[in-house]
C-alpha cells in the first residue's frame, strides 16, 4: 500500500513522483486527474 498525503501532491514534480508510485491500475486514471489539475492551476 502507497500511502500519499497532502504534502506529496503540493508541486507537480512530486505529484508526478507519487503517480509513478502508484500501482498500475490506478495510474492511468491518477494521470488524467493530474491533467486536469495542470489545467487547473494555469488559470
Amino acid at each position: 500500500m502507497t500511502h500519499i498525503t497532502k504534502k506529496h501532491l503540493r508541486t507537480k514534480a512530486n505529484r508526478e513522483t507519487s503517480v509513478a508510485l502508484l500501482p498500475s491500475r490506478y495510474q492511468k486514471e491518477a494521470e488524467r486527474i493530474l491533467k486536469v489539475l495542470d489545467l487547473v492551476e494555469q488559470k
